[in-house]
């Protein structure tokens, strides 16, 4: 039997609780064991520490991931960061640095400067790392690029994505950095299509990505529209077109204005069939013969 990942977690509000969430329920099974977590606010969320167990599990607390990385860093397999986007970057320098692969929650980052510093950093790396785009492990559309990829439906000669998020004001104010463009000297861009939708874009971009199976399109080209409706610095809605190095065209439309439950709809435009995919709910293959 494998020895439990030991687990170091920053943060604990936000998306970092579904986290501790998860690997209180791997720790259950002896998959892993969280080992430390810290937060600036560590008091605040005294009852989530009471509710994930952590005196009886012999979690660490620390009020910063320096201090929490300096005590435990050596005794860690894994670094995990859902933190604010900004932050990303330096923590995983600091995880690197230790020779821990880091999970990241999306995106790594949106300051393309930033990145290609952190694609550098790890290379060289002693483990890779890891970035939160999850539904691409999702084995329905891993046959279904399989398929694509052998040329059953033909070569791909555009792909869609429709994603509606509605989010109400409060959304915009559950942190110091949701819809912000710049915060403390720092690139954030937080956005639809940035970060709360930047899944379903880098799906869109892993259909269209050959010759590989786990390969990815570039775009050559990019035209875009932003607007506002919500009273934030950045845009909540987005139409962007793109053109692949390879000749594809990607049509995006995303936005976190109006009413109502979510949509959202990954469309894949072949010679010979259209593919709608939707995130946990459906994948449907219409050949342009009338079959479905």
């Amino acid at each position: 039997m494998k020895p439990p990942i030991r687990i170091g977690i920053v943060g604990m509000g936000g998306f970092a609780g579904w986290h501790h969430n998860t690997v209180a329920k791997l720790e259950e099974r002896g998959e892993a064991r969280l080992i430390c977590t810290c937060d600036p606010a560590a008091a605040t969320f005294a009852a989530q520490q009471a509710d994930w167990k952590f005196n009886a599990r012999g979690v660490s607390v620390f009020p910063d991931y320096r201090t929490m990385l300096a005590a435990c860093g050596s005794q860690l397999d894994l670094l995990v960061v859902p933190t604010p986007i900004q932050l990303h970057a330096e923590m995983h320098r600091a995880g690197v640095e230790l020779g821990l692969p880091v999970y990241l929650e999306k995106p790594p980052t949106l300051d393309y400067l930033e990145l290609e510093e952190m694609i550098v950093r790890d290379r060289s790396a002693r483990k890779s790392s890891f970035v939160g785009f999850n539904f691409i492990i999702e084995k329905p559309r891993l046959a279904l690029k399989e398929r694509i990829l052998a040329g059953e439906f033909g070569a791909v000669r555009s792909a869609t994505l429709i994603a509606l998020w509605p989010r109400p004001a409060d959304y915009f104010r559950r942190n110091s950095w949701a819809g912000r463009l710049m915060m403390d000297g720092r690139v954030v861009l937080d956005s639809c299509f940035g970060n709360a939708n930047a899944h379903f874009v880098h799906n869109l971009l892993f259909w269209t990505g050959g010759p590989e199976l786990y390969s990815w399109a570039q775009p050559a080209a990019v035209r875009a529209e932003l607007y506002r409706a919500h009273a934030i610095e950045g845009a909540d809605t987005f139409f962007v077109e793109a053109d692949t190095t390879t000749g594809v065209n990607l049509r995006f439309a995303l936005s976190h204005t109006g009413t109502g439950a979510g949509t959202h709809a990954e469309t894949v435009l072949c010679d010979k069939a259209t593919l709608k995919y939707i995130v946990g709910q459906h994948a449907e293959i219409r050949w342009h013969d009338g079959r479905t």
